[in-house]
């Protein structure tokens, strides 16, 4: 008989990978700030906006607001990039070849912080990905900054939707004139 796996197992795995993430670029972060050079850039191939990893990426970086680094991401899925259109300074990617998928997921934070996680065809919440956080190994970086120029130069570009943003400034513009208007009437 078999039984399956309960979805909050799964959830709870991917909130816990979620927040060991936001650690490790948080303190990578930190650790660059009080050395007084934040990366220029921090990198990110991820299977979609919604993976983990580029979800935590995407939750500290907000935190930063103007101080944050310059993001450059390639996804193999670009559906949920909207998630990201409130990064200051963001470039983003998409590979529509499948023969990718195979390719690891990896964050480069700075030199003496990269992240690489499972392949990007498989799926990011389950039990046994395969993750390795490493901190002050030049070569890995090395190859990990290779490896992602490489899938950037082949990717496609994304273009971000800015329509959250100026849907909320309209809907505001709105409301004001509205205000403006119903006032003026008032005092005819």
């Amino acid at each position: 008989m078999r039984f399956a796996t309960p979805s909050l197992a799964i959830l709870s795995n991917r909130n816990e990978k979620e927040a060991k993430l936001k650690k490790f670029i948080a303190e990578a972060l930190a650790e660059c700030a009080g050395a007084g050079e934040l990366p220029a850039c921090v990198t990110l191939v991820a299977r979609s906006f919604d993976s983990p990893v580029a979800c935590a990426l995407n939750t500290v970086i907000s935190a930063l607001a103007k101080d944050s680094p310059r993001l450059r991401v390639v996804v193999m899925d670009d559906s949920g990039a909207n998630s990201f259109s409130e990064t200051p300074a963001g470039e983003f990617r998409v590979l529509r070849d499948a023969r990718f998928g195979d390719a690891h997921e990896q964050l480069i934070v700075s030199t003496q912080a990269v992240w690489t996680g499972d392949c990007m065809r498989r799926d990011p919440a389950k039990r046994d990905a395969f993750e390795i956080y490493s901190t002050g190994d030049a070569n890995r970086h090395d190859n990990a900054t290779a490896s992602f120029d490489k899938l950037w130069a082949i990717a496609a570009p994304v273009r971000r939707a800015e329509m959250p943003v100026v849907a909320t400034a309209l809907i505001a513009a709105e409301q004001a004139n509205a205000e403006a208007a119903s006032g003026q009437d008032t005092h005819r």
